[in-house]
This record gives C-alpha cells, sequence and structure tokens, in this order.
C-alpha cells in the first residue's frame, strides 16, 4: 500500500492501489458488497449445497473478470446474473508453490457490461456444492462435540 502526500492540504493519503498477496481477488477493481446465502447442510455426505448471491461493486479500475477465491473440493452447479443468464467461468487447477490460495474461480463478465460496470453494482448466483474434503469445514464426530450425542 502506498501512501502519497497531498501538498495543498499538508496530510497523508492512502492510495487506492492495494495488492492482496493472500487472495487471486482484485481489490482495485471490484469488491463484494452484500452477500445473500442460502444453503443445506448434509451431515450424513459431509457436505453443503447453497446458493451464494453476491453484489459486486465495481471501482474505478476496468476488468474484464471477477476472480473469486475457491477450494478445490468445489462442485460449481451454475454460475448467473440477476436476471438468471448464464455467466461463463473457468476453475484454475490449485498452484502447488501457493497451496493456501486454492483455486481461482474466474467469471468472464460479459462485453455488453465491462464499460457500463464501472462505478455500478452487478448481481452474480452461485450455486455449488462442496464435498467431504472441504478444507473450510471441518466434520466432527459425536464425540468431540459439546453434548457428545451429535454431529
Amino acid at each position: 500500500m502506498a501512501f502519497i502526500r497531498n501538498e495543498t492540504e499538508h496530510n497523508w493519503k492512502q492510495s487506492i492501489e492495494q495488492v492482496d498477496k493472500s487472495s487471486h481477488s482484485d481489490p482495485n477493481a471490484y469488491a463484494v458488497s452484500h452477500l445473500e446465502w442460502d444453503a443445506v447442510v448434509n451431515f450424513q455426505t459431509r457436505s453443503i449445497r447453497a446458493k451464494a448471491k453476491y453484489d459486486i461493486k465495481f471501482g474505478l479500475k476496468s476488468t474484464d473478470e471477477i476472480r473469486l477465491d475457491s477450494s478445490s473440493s468445489l462442485i460449481i452447479h451454475s454460475i448467473t446474473d440477476s436476471e438468471s443468464c448464464k455467466m461463463n467461468y473457468s476453475l484454475s487447477t490449485c498452484d502447488l508453490s501457493k497451496p493456501h490460495l486454492g483455486r481461482c474461480l474466474s467469471i468472464i463478465i460479459p462485453s455488453s457490461l465491462r464499460t457500463s460496470a464501472l462505478g455500478k453494482t452487478l448481481q452474480i448466483v452461485i450455486e455449488y456444492e462442496t464435498t467431504e474434503g472441504c478444507s473450510a469445514l471441518q466434520w466432527l464426530p459425536s464425540s468431540q462435540t459439546a453434548g457428545g450425542k451429535y454431529p
């Protein structure tokens, strides 16, 4: 993060340009401003099936894709916009030199929206399912829970 000195006001201001080395995302181009999450947890299969509605607020930097962090055990069923139009996406393989980053989910912004998106919000709906190997979840046996009876 850089600091810029404003000579007329004699104070320091943070510049907008930031790099997050712990994520695939680009905070200079967009940010998640709201998340609505609807999920069904299945303890027998140790999985979650969910629908996530993201409100993506675009900054002033132009971009042709939205990059989100993902797990290697994520199964994507569909990605659509707020009008249920399918959006193209790709899911990278995990970079073994940076396994903590997981996989990069790249959602392509339709060309018709790229120039008009600056400073606006786009809603993206992702329907997905996790598998037993999901690293964000910890499935405990009953003996390790508070009451010792339920998972």
